[in-house]
């Protein structure tokens, strides 16, 4: 299995480089938007795809980091 992981969020796509690491080349993240996802594929060289799974939330570590904007307590 091959997965591309796509997140506008810069942290969290570095936040995932231990992962990168870990799956002996069958994860690649790419910092862009859900809406380039053709885009994406082309540049991976990918023409088809079996599946897609999107999370288009925010997490815990963008409300939690006042700084990012997100948290409604600070």
């Amino acid at each position: 299995t091959r997965v591309i992981g796509i997140d506008r969020d810069r942290t969290a796509i570095a936040g995932g480089f231990e992962l990168v690491e870990q799956s002996g080349g069958r994860l690649t993240l790419v910092e862009d938007r859900f809406s380039n996802l053709a885009d994406v594929c082309a540049a991976q060289g990918v023409k088809a795809v079996d599946g897609i799974v999107m999370d288009v939330g925010v997490s815990s570590m963008q409300l939690d980091q006042s700084e990012r904007g997100f948290s409604f307590r600070l």
